[in-house]
This record gives C-alpha cells, structure tokens and sequence, in this order.
C-alpha cells in the first residue's frame, strides 16, 4: 500500500510539474501568434501583465467566495512580471495561483458544511447589494467570507424555492407553506455548490489543465474579445457548431429523485434510436468511452457525467443498461448524423394579399474542412428555387439570432440576390484593403425582399444585411444587431506548424489552438459596423433592449473607423422608407401584444432596485418577486398574438417530403404553427406587402 500511495505522488507531483510547463510553453506561444496575426496586436509589457493578474483572478474567482485579500496581496509581485514569465515560457504566477486557489476551493467545501449546521433565519431583515460602491472583490478575512457565503446560500435557497418547482405559484403562496421547503431547497443548492467546487477540483481533463484554460484565454482576450484560447475538443466543438453536419448518440439524460441516471429520450433516426435496445427510463450503469475509457455511472451526479461528456470526443460508446424487468444490457454506440431541426433551413410560404416566402437562417453553416463544400448559401438557393415555383411575389430572410459563422456563405448568400459587384471591404493588419465581390454574373432572386434582425444578429449576418442595405436591396426590419465587424480564424499554437492551415493532421494538440482575429470588415460604404451595428430601416423593440448585450459592451473590442477603398457599385432605387416606417407605426400602436411588450419593457429598464438590492427576508423577497411577477403576467396574460393576414404553408416538394417521415411532419405543424404566432414574421410580411403595393 505504501508503494502504491508512493507511486500516485509521484505521478501527481510529475502531472503538476508537466502541465505547469505546458502552460508556460503554450503561453509564449500564443505571444508569437499574436504577434505575427492578429489584427491589431499590443505589445507584451508591463500593462499586458497587469491586465493579466487581475483577468486571470478575476475569472477564477469572479465573486470573490474562495480568495482573501491577503492571497491577492501574495501574488501581487507578479502583477508586472507575468509578461517577463512568457518569453521566458515560464508560467511562476499560474503556479502560485493554482495552489492558493486549490487550497481556496477545499476551504469553501468545508465552510460550506459549517455554515448549514445551523438553520437560515429567513424572518429577520438582512440583503445582499450589488450596487459598486457597496462590493469588496476579495475580503479581509475568514469570518467575512464565511458570512459572503452565507448570505450567497441564503439567497440561492430563495431563488431555487421561488422557481416554481415546490409549489406552483410561490409569488402567491403563503410564507408558512414555502418555509416548509426549506429544507429541500436547501439541499439542492449545497450539491450544486459542491459541484461547482469539486468539478473544478477533480475536472476530467485535470485540475491544472482546466485552469489552465482559464489563464491562457486570460492572455487571448487581452488583445480583443473574439480572439480565444481553444484546446483540441473546444475547437472540434467550435467548428462543429459552424458545421451543417450534427453528429451525436442520439440520447438524453435525467436524475431521478434518488441520483439514478435515467435514458430521458431518443432522437428519432439517431444511433440510439436505430440501434432498438435503448429505452425511455432505461437506469445508465456504466458507459465505456472508445472501448477503453471505463465510467462507473453509479457513483456520479448527472452534472458529473454531463461534464466528463463535455470534454470527450469519442465516436464510439458503450452504454451498460438495466431495463425496466432488471435485466442489464449492453449496447454499443457510433456516433452518426442526424436530423436536428434548429439547425436546418426551413422555407414556407406566408399566403394572403400576396405570396411572400419565408427563410429562417439560423446560422452561415459551411463545410468546415472542406474548401469545396457547399454550406448554408447553397441551402437557402434551393429554397429559393422551391419558393419561386410556388409563385411568391416576395421574400423573407430570417437573421434573428443569427451569431454569424462563415464570412464566405455571407458573399455567397449576397450573390443570390445581386447581378455582381462589391459586398464589402476587408482590411488586414497591413491596412490593406480589399474588395469582397460576388464574382457570379447574375442573381436567383430579383424580386422584393425584407430581412429580419436583432440584437442577436451578428458578424457575417452584419455583413450580408449591411450590404443589402447599402445597396437598397432589402428593407431591413427589427432592432439594433450586434456590431461585430471582424473576422477571425483558428491557428494550432504547436511551434512546428509554422503557416496558417485549415489541415491539423500532425499538429501538436497538446499546445492547443488560437482563434485569432485577422480582419476588420467595412461596408461599400467605407464604413464599418463595428460596436455600433446595423440600425434597422424599420424598427421593432424586442427584449434586447434589457440588456447590455453588444459590440460596444465588450472590454478592448476593436475601435469604430472608416476604411479607404474605392468601390463601384450600382444601388437599386431606394424604398419609401418613410411610408414604410409611417404604416408600420401605425399598426404596432394598435397591436395589443406590441403595447403590452414595450409597457413592459419601460417598466423593466426603470424598476432596477430589484437588482442592486435583494431582499434576504422571505416576505421582503416575495413581494419583489410579485411586482415582477405582475410584470411579466401583464405580457403573458395578454391575447395571444395570430396572423390573420396569411396561413403559413409548405411548399409543394416539403409536402411530399413530410408524407414520408412522421417525425419531421410532427416538427413541422409545430413550426407552421409558431410562425403564424410571431408578431414580428406577421408585421415584416405587412411591411413587404407595403412596398409592393406602393410600386
């Protein structure tokens, strides 16, 4: 046994010594990249360090409930000296932060069991603020925090009580029935809290390797918010996302009441599915990642897995099942493609005064590692095609929401509704500029067409509506969008790999990869949408506006500037935009849903008490639940909103395609169903009705 336990510090002491290495290796070189690449690149000095120190705590510890004051003054020697220990490829300050904070982490379990053994009082009257002049980052000593805690615990029961899960209605129910939930509530908030501790403690990729991470993307986002620190499966994950291809088991998972791990549900022509020995509430005992990597299901939360699954890429797995009768099963899982539906292109047909055909984009998918592959502009082509055989007498593009992805099926999707000609301008780090160009004589689409987007709406969205706008091309309807106007692709940090390279075969995984931000996007215009967005020709508020959600919030986004290119362009005859704007204001004012949203809106931005103090007495804390309570209600309560204008339907070869598979029909009368009810599908479908009436 001593051997044993020899041999384990050997191997933990070579793992700490090994990844503190690494992150100092990894360190310089994400300087080298940046400084060969990015954009805009700062120096490496003093200030870099500074930023750093605080970045890298700050992300650790961003609420101050594991780091003393006292701990910060300790590492405060490295403050200037951390850009010093990257181009030695050292990583000292990680070091010491990864120790205190370990040290930390085990503390605040251990404060935990301390402060439930003696019962919350939720009668007397006790707050947290978060107004600025009344927080302190990183407290003087034990007892604060343990009171920091406490307090925190307090209102996490609170809110987990007020969620609705114990009673229906808690804002309305008696302060003598949610007391006796208590206990339960608070049960469920000390294992979530203690999951947070120990999946940092006990992380599947390794506890330095996982705040490792945190430090290294520390340093990326120094030098602009969309220039970040990927490890291998974050940038397979990454680049999946920005995929048409979804590749999955097929499976979903629960907790039942007593911690087993249940089989929730099958995605319907997935590997679980069609492998037809996985059943709903089916007990998971053990899984087997890549038929080596053994998990013994019995012994974790559903969090645990979920979070080990969360950093496995394997395409295989066993699943090791009992079934209802008792019998244990095993099955064996590969992953395969399957049908996910919000992220494929739908088009249906908005059918009243006038045809008008509908695409929703959720994302500018393309074929990741395949430069000739076709991605989401060839997609909504097809769409296109389908619609136009239907007769449409105008189109729709649905961009809300619609983060960005892949700047080239931007200019593609561009040239399905221009002739030829500039879409934008991209500038390097250089300061040369270059046209963007749909190099395609000739477009699919000629006829009317609105774009719809939101807050949400961002990068190559911007990019493909900004120059539509600019060309008068399109009527743009919604609200402000992101404002994101640069661009960025991912490099592996491996040293060997010397050129950019979409093709990793041999890279050096360990070091990791840098998405890093090399362009800046401009307008025909010459000027870029960056931190300010795209203001819409027609303007609808939406929940956006709650929230500091944008661009021009982000710490060191790029600046806001002009570009100077020479473009030549020919722009169609511009929209009656006054008209336009005219009739739209006078529908939504009588839109009752409209006016309920924007009164609620108001109510909301003006009643912020609420959150700079929160009551920690149970009553207090129900009749502020209750004001928002009745806010919220006012939208909720309100007649549901349904087009009367159109019916949505499907066109002729979707019809034919839902006849053979129950599943996507069954999906898409809920979908039908959805766009008649959205208010912004049913005013955006008037607006395009408006101009072409007004022609």
């Amino acid at each position: 046994m001593k051997n044993l336990l020899l041999v384990i510090l050997v191997l933990l002491l070579g793992t700490v010594q090994g990844q503190t290495s690494s992150v100092g290796k990894q360190s310089h070189a994400i300087k080298k990249t940046i400084l060969q690449y990015h954009y805009e690149a700062k120096p490496f000095d003093d200030t870099l360090s500074s930023y750093m120190f605080n970045a890298f705590i700050e992300a650790i510890d961003p609420s101050g409930f594991y780091l003393l004051k006292s701990d910060v003054e300790e590492l405060r020697k490295f403050e200037t000296d951390i850009d010093d220990q990257i181009d030695a490829k050292g990583a000292t300050f990680f070091h010491e932060t990864a120790r205190i904070y370990k040290k930390r982490l085990s503390s605040a379990d251990s404060l935990i069991t301390e402060i439930i053994k003696k019962p919350f009082d939720f009668k007397i009257d006790e707050s947290i603020s978060y107004k600025d002049e009344d927080y302190i980052p990183y407290l003087d000593n034990y007892n604060q925090l343990k009171d920091r805690w406490r307090k925190w615990l307090k209102f996490s029961v609170l809110e987990e009580i007020f969620e609705g899960d114990y009673v229906h209605n808690p804002a309305d129910t008696s302060i003598d029935v949610l007391l006796t939930f208590i206990e339960e509530a608070q049960k469920v908030v000390v294992k979530y809290e203690r999951f947070e501790i120990s999946s940092m403690l006990n992380h599947p990729q390794g506890y330095l390797s996982i705040l490792g991470t945190y430090y290294l993307e520390a340093l990326a986002t120094y030098f602009d918010p969309h220039t970040s620190y990927f490890s291998d499966i974050e940038k397979e994950n990454f680049e999946a996302e920005l995929s048409k291809d979804n590749y999955a088991y097929g499976f979903s998972l629960k907790e039942d009441d007593k911690g087993k791990i249940l089989i929730a549900g099958l995605t319907p022509g997935s590997a679980a599915w069609m492998s037809g020995a996985i059943n709903k509430d089916d007990i998971l005992l053990e899984v087997i990642l890549g038929k080596k990597k053994v998990i013994d299901v019995t012994q974790l939360t559903l969090d645990e897995l979920l979070l080990i699954f969360s950093t496995e890429n394997e395409i295989s797995l066993i699943l090791k099942l009992q079934k209802v009768n008792g019998r244990v099963e095993e099955v064996e899982l590969i992953k395969s493609e399957v049908y996910l539906d919000d992220d494929v292109i739908k088009s249906v047909i908005l059918s009243g005064d006038k045809k008008i055909g509908y695409i929703i984009l959720p994302d500018f998918y393309s074929s990741w590692n395949d430069e000739g592959g076709l991605g989401c502009a060839n997609d909504v082509a097809k769409n296109i095609v389908k619609l136009k055989k239907e007769g449409i007498d105008g189109l729709i593009i649905d961009l809300r929401n619609n983060g960005g992805g892949s700047v080239k099926e931007a200019l593609d999707l561009g040239g399905i509704f221009i002739d030829y000609g500039p879409l934008g301008i991209v500038q390097n780090k250089y300061k040369e500029a270059e046209s963007l160009k749909d190099m395609n004589k000739g477009a699919i689409y000629s006829g009317p067409l609105a774009i719809m987007v939101n807050g949400g709406s961002a990068s190559a969205s911007e990019l493909f509506s900004g120059a539509m706008q600019d060309y008068n091309r399109a009527i743009i309807v919604g609200s402000q969008t992101y404002g994101k106007s640069t661009g960025q692709i991912i490099l592996p940090l491996d040293p060997a790999a010397n050129t950019p390279t979409k093709n990793y075969e041999g890279v050096d995984d360990s070091y990791g990869y840098l998405k890093i931000t090399r362009n800046k996007y401009y307008g025909i215009t010459n000027q870029t949408h960056q931190k300010i967005g795209i203001t819409p020709d027609v303007v609808l508020r939406d929940y956006y506006e709650l929230y500091e959600y944008g661009e021009k919030f982000e710490a060191f986004a790029l600046s806001t500037d002009e570009v100077i290119k020479k473009v030549y362009y020919t722009a169609f005859p511009e929209f009656p935009k006054t008209l336009l704007q005219s009739n739209s204001t006078q529908r939504m004012g009588q839109n009752k849903m409209y006016n309920i949203l924007c009164s609620v809106l108001d109510s909301i931005n003006a009643y912020t008490d609420y959150y700079d103090v929160t009551p920690l007495n149970i009553s207090s804390f129900q009749q502020a639940e209750q004001k928002m309570k009745r806010l919220y209600e006012t939208l909720w309560d309100a007649e549901e909103y349904v087009s009367e204008n159109f019916q949505v339907l499907n066109n002729a070869f979707d019809i034919e395609i839902m006849k053979m598979n129950t599943f996507r029909a069954e999906i898409n009368a809920d979908y039908l169903e959805n766009v008649k009810k959205d208010m912004y599908i049913g005013e955006t479908y008037q607006i395009l009705v408006d101009f072409i009436n007004s022609k």
